[in-house]
């Protein structure tokens, strides 16, 4: 894992280099500029688990946040509204069992983008765990960058849900792949933690300089530096990337505290413009 937005790689045909030439226009869908899409007036914070503060900003830059919070809650109203009266009364309806709930609605629409059938169009990729890590953090990024928005109004519980969630799936996933040895599993989740905030700082980085240098933090840490990957594939990767980004920044802020989350078109002919 690499936490470089840029490598020793000189030599014009490299990933980067070719991704720079390819990418000097960019895609409509980022016409913000990238500070924007952290919802910041400063370079964003390096995302942590749990999430602990947003990026220090203006008094007047957290005004907006400190409204948001009187009036945004995580999990649906009308959801609570049904839950029956005991369970109002023991706390089933607090903002921790609200976050779980909403976080589980986000981890689905996460786990069926990560197994769309589609991804090998966008890149070569064999079905296996490492990929499917890889590919999930992403789309965890994705989301947890936008709660970072509305840390105020119940978006950092919501991370720390989604995050816990996270991590729970992939505790899942290597057992039931035989990793059952309490020692051997401790390894491997050491192992993929450095993973995981590897490539967070990688994207956070690199997302907030240029497409190039996104490019190369997908080459790198998603695609595990591999030689053979085509420009078109990381031309469509920093696309889709850029795209949800913006898509989710413009997201309602109610419906996404809500778990109400959808994610774009992964048709390579849209990914290609």
């Amino acid at each position: 894992v690499s936490t470089q937005s840029t490598g020793a790689h000189t030599n014009a045909n490299t990933p980067m280099n070719v991704c720079r030439r390819l990418l000097s226009h960019r895609p409509p869908s980022a016409s913000l500029s990238p500070l924007q899409l952290f919802g910041a007036t400063r370079a964003p914070v390096l995302l942590r688990a749990p999430l602990t503060t947003r990026a220090d900003t203006t008094s007047s830059a957290r005004e907006p946040a400190a409204a948001a919070s009187k009036t945004l809650t995580v999990g649906s109203l009308a959801h609570r509204a049904t839950l029956p009266f005991y369970k109002r009364f023991v706390g089933a309806h607090n903002s921790s069992s609200c976050a779980l709930f909403t976080a589980n609605r986000l981890y689905n629409v996460i786990e069926e983008r990560v197994s769309d059938g589609r991804w090998p169009a966008v890149f070569a990729a064999s079905d296996d765990f490492h990929n499917w890590f890889m590919l999930c953090l992403v789309h965890v990024w994705l989301v947890i960058v936008r709660l970072r928005v509305d840390v105020g109004a119940g978006g950092q519980v919501l991370s720390d849900a989604l995050f816990t969630l996270f991590w729970s799936d992939v505790e899942r996933r290597l057992v039931a792949l035989g990793v059952t040895n309490p020692l051997i599993l401790a390894k491997n989740l050491n192992i993929y933690t450095k993973f995981y905030y590897g490539t967070v700082v990688a994207l956070d980085t690199a997302a907030a300089e240029s497409d190039a240098h996104l490019a190369e933090a997908l080459w790198r840490n998603l695609l595990a530096g591999d030689d053979d990957v085509s420009p078109d594939s990381l031309h469509m990767l920093v696309h889709y990337v850029r795209r949800e980004l913006y898509t989710l920044h413009n997201a309602d802020s109610v419906e996404l505290l809500d778990g109400r989350l959808s994610f774009g078109s992964l048709d390579v002919n849209d990914l290609r413009n």
